[in-house]
């Protein structure tokens, strides 16, 4: 006797597969694109509810992080029509105990600008990086190490110099700006008006 065929998919089913992948394609690039201007890939909610916390600084320690305008030394809420702007990080130990920071490199921390477009209603995120601190600088591979004393802080300053136009354009738009130290990464929304 011959042996029985299986069934080939049923329409429904094949239907059923392409629209499950299609919403999972959907969903991975929504999460990359978010990742990539230095939102969180999940909301807060999701993330309360399995109890993982993004990377922070150890224990002890605290930052303030903000753009300030270069000559008057004041924060800044709007990029301004034509640059520099200051990016500054403040790292400062908290704990009475002096405490040592390793790092994999000479790199140890890093400001990031990103130009944001956003599509469907902010379901995707288009970053695109406009600047970075570390651009043509030499960073040795050998590991590096910063001390902190009892109450320290060290501050991290880089400043971004754009224009309306030319080679250092920077567009109106929203912005943001992303300062990585000891694996942690701080986001800052900002935005340049018309």
């Amino acid at each position: 006797m011959y042996a029985k065929r299986k069934k080939p998919f049923s329409t429904l089913q094949f239907t059923l597969t392409v629209i499950l992948v299609a919403m999972l394609f959907v969903l991975a690039l929504a999460a990359i694109t978010r990742e990539a201007v230095g939102e969180p890939i999940l909301p807060p909610e999701i993330v309360e509810l399995f109890r993982k916390s993004p990377p922070q600084l150890p224990q002890g320690f605290t930052y303030d992080f903000e753009v300030l305008d270069p000559i008057s030394q004041r924060p800044v809420t709007m990029l301004p029509p034509d640059g520099p702007i200051e990016i500054r990080l403040a790292i400062t130990n908290a704990s009475p105990l002096p405490d040592t920071l390793e790092f994999p490199t000479s790199l140890q921390y890093e400001f990031i600008v990103r130009r944001v477009g956003s599509f469907l209603g902010g379901l995707f995120v288009f970053p695109l990086e406009v600047w970075r601190s570390s651009y043509f600088h030499n960073i040795s591979h050998k590991p590096s190490t910063l001390l902190f004393k009892p109450g320290e802080t060290k501050v991290f300053t880089a400043e971004w110099d754009f224009h309306a136009s030319g080679d250092l354009v920077a567009p109106p738009g929203e912005y943001r700006i992303l300062a990585k130290f000891y694996g942690a990464t701080f986001p800052l929304r900002i935005q340049k008006p018309i």
